[in-house]
């Protein structure tokens, strides 16, 4: 009796492991899966860098094989702006609004305001920044960077000693040591390496405004052979660095998860002449001609980006920040005027309503223009596709239909954007 009883209860246990196994793989069969990771965020800003200066836009007095790898692997823009200075490009950038709600003429950045940083670390996501702050004097705020939304951190501050050769740098909140014979732009780009390799489990935010192109100043440590680099040789070692960090995402298999963005802050400094497509261009940083504002902007994401793809939309360096939250899966700062619309369609190929206007505000001057028009506050009009070089204004009451269809619409919008902004600051 108790053999048949011990037989009788292992047919029964097989018999409930039989049922639990089959609604098991019922449950697994209509169990949705997983959501696909967020795509980690690669940022990278150089300093100085007018368009002319890469070879995918047609420019051949300097070697960017890198970037133009970066090109040629996804989307390059023709049309992106930004201010024609460092800081107020920074600024507009990070926070997704015009330089005229959000900054003083140097363009630093109020405690107040809400960058891509902190929106992505809000939403998850390991944030860093190495290379160039500019945003404060560092010493007299430390936790400047940190408190707007970077865990980590190695910048030079503003001013307050070398970017290059034996640079002063901020680690976190404190003076990086042991910089003595150290190159700056190789301590930035391996700290983002480090960052990536360290984080590369979960989605990250790897931010690099990079100290090159900019001049080194006449007092920063010269290098190892005794002088700086000249323009040439800044451009060359400025795509030297961003191969370093690409061939990094390669090497941990990131890549095609991994949106990466690069632009410049502003135009090429006016004493460096370049030539693009067999024609001279002269830098135009500090002005608000196309030569000032007009940066590059590529765009790789493998099997997302189409390759080799060409994108004529307007961008204005506001569009980066709803971007960026868009990537992330997470909204922009509900309790503001956020300027930028995002470009995340245009990346995907599908972009049915692109930006029609872009503005820049500059120490008290300022322009909005579309496609074709270009009009600044003191009421000059340049028709773009004709005068690209804007030697040829147009004034008030002269001009065709065209042109005076042009001015009415800019103008009307150039008036709302300013009647926000005041509206806001009230």
């Amino acid at each position: 009796m108790n053999l048949m009883r011990l037989n009788t209860f292992a047919l029964l246990i097989s018999h409930f492991s039989l049922c639990i196994g089959a609604a098991g793989g019922a449950l697994a069969a209509e169990r949705k899966p997983d959501p696909p990771r967020r795509p980690n965020i690669v940022l990278i800003m150089a300093d100085d860098l007018g368009y002319e200066c890469l070879g995918s836009y047609g420019g051949t007095s300097y070697k960017t094989p890198n970037l133009d790898a970066l090109a040629d692997s996804g989307m390059r823009f023709t049309n992106c702006f930004s201010t024609p200075k460092c800081s107020p490009s920074r600024v507009t950038l990070m926070t997704g609004r015009y330089t005229l709600r959000t900054t003083t003429t140097w363009g630093l950045l109020p405690r107040n305001e809400i960058t891509f940083g902190r929106v992505l670390h809000e939403a998850g996501y390991a944030t860093a920044l190495a290379g160039k702050w500019q945003m404060i004097l560092q010493k007299t705020d430390p936790g400047h960077v940190r408190r707007f939304g970077f865990q980590e951190s190695a910048v030079w501050a503003w001013h307050e000693g070398a970017r290059y050769y034996q640079p002063m740098l901020y680690h976190n909140d404190t003076i990086m040591p042991n910089t003595k014979d150290k190159y700056g732009p190789d301590l930035y780009c391996d700290f983002l390496i480090d960052f990536i390799e360290t984080r590369k489990d979960k989605p990250f935010l790897a931010y690099y405004p990079m100290a090159l192109t900019h001049w080194p100043k006449k007092d920063e440590p010269p290098g190892a052979n005794g002088e700086h680099l000249e323009f040439k040789g800044m451009v060359e070692e400025m795509d030297r660095q961003v191969g370093k960090l690409t061939a990094a995402l390669d090497r941990l298999g990131l890549r095609e998860n991994t949106v990466i963005l690069f632009t410049g802050d502003n135009g090429t400094p006016t004493n460096v002449t370049s030539i693009m497509n067999g024609r001279q261009i002269k830098g135009g940083k500090g002005k608000l001609t196309d030569a000032g504002t007009r940066v590059p902007l590529l765009a790789s994401w493998p099997r997302t980006i189409k390759a080799g793809s060409i994108n004529t939309d307007l961008v204005d360096f506001t569009d980066f920040m709803p971007t960026m939250a868009e990537l992330a899966g997470t909204p922009v700062p509900a309790d503001r005027v956020i300027d930028g619309q995002s470009f995340v369609a245009a990346l995907n190929g599908n972009n049915s309503k692109p930006r029609q206007w872009v503005y820049t505000w500059w120490s008290g001057k300022e322009w909005l223009r579309d496609k074709d028009w270009k009009l600044y506050a003191d009421g000059r009009l340049y028709h773009m596709k004709e005068d690209a070089a804007e030697t040829m204004p147009i004034r008030k009451g002269v001009g065709g239909a065209d042109a005076k269809a042009a001015r009415e619409k800019l103008a009307g919008l150039m008036a709302e954007l300013k009647k926000s902004a005041v509206d806001e600051s009230h």
